[in-house]
């Protein structure tokens, strides 16, 4: 574990796996890879910083997002951990 300082704060930081699939695979342009994220972060933080990093911009407040395959929302204080694996599913559609 790492640790970052934002505003003279420290923050202890993980690397998890993100995975991105269908649309969202698309316009990040890679299937999955390894990134730093905050120990302990909120859903809508999480988002937002997926939405930036990885050009999710034009689903960003439509995809679901799930942490080792459970579903999470913008308003759960989630704690992450080393290899942790956070899916990002857009809106799947079909007839």
């Amino acid at each position: 574990m790492d640790q970052i300082q934002i505003n003279r704060r420290v923050m202890t930081v993980v690397n998890v796996t993100v995975k991105f699939f269908a649309q969202a695979r698309e316009l990040s342009k890679v299937k999955n890879t390894t990134i730093q994220l905050p120990q302990t972060l909120f859903g809508h933080d999480l988002r937002s910083i997926l939405t930036d990093q990885f050009n999710l911009l034009s689903i960003g407040n439509i995809f679901i997002l799930a942490v080792n395959e459970n579903y999470i929302s913008d308003n759960l204080e989630i704690t992450l951990r080393e290899k942790d694996v956070v899916a990002v599913i857009p809106p799947i559609s079909g007839g």
